[in-house]
């Protein structure tokens, strides 16, 4: 299930226009990040049964871009990502088949580490028939 939650926030952050080019992988994928350009993780942290066909999903988005980058091309993505998980248009269709029944934001925090300059969003999704 796992899987299916983290392709599905992968397919809706591809059809986002401020992500488009933007690699953009999920956490079980055994790719390569790119050490020279911003990407994007996806990472379904666990998942639940809480009743009949109803799930409860936490996932994370990381946004890391590498410092040696323009501190300004980080900050618009990171407020493309911001805008994006505060009116999650379009969620709800990367799911199908399944019902999305809701997402809300828990945290989003920026950080740097390692070189790279860092922002989290993190969520717990409601999803039905996944």
């Amino acid at each position: 299930m796992n899987l299916a939650i983290e392709a599905a926030l992968a397919s809706w952050l591809r059809s986002l226009d401020p992500f488009e080019g933007l690699a953009i992988h999920t956490g079980q994928s055994n790719e390569e990040i790119p050490g020279d350009a911003s990407a994007l993780v996806v990472a379904c942290d666990t998942s639940e049964a809480v009743g009949g066909q109803l799930h409860r999903a936490t996932a994370s988005i990381l946004l890391t871009t590498p410092a040696v980058l323009d501190i300004e091309h980080h900050t618009a993505l990171a407020a493309a990502l911001r805008t994006a998980v505060y009116s999650p248009t379009a969620l709800d269709a990367a799911f199908a088949p399944a019902v999305l029944h809701g997402a809300v934001l828990l945290s989003f925090s920026e950080t740097q580490a390692s070189d790279r300059w860092l922002t989290t969003a993190q969520l717990v999704l409601g999803i039905a028939g996944i």
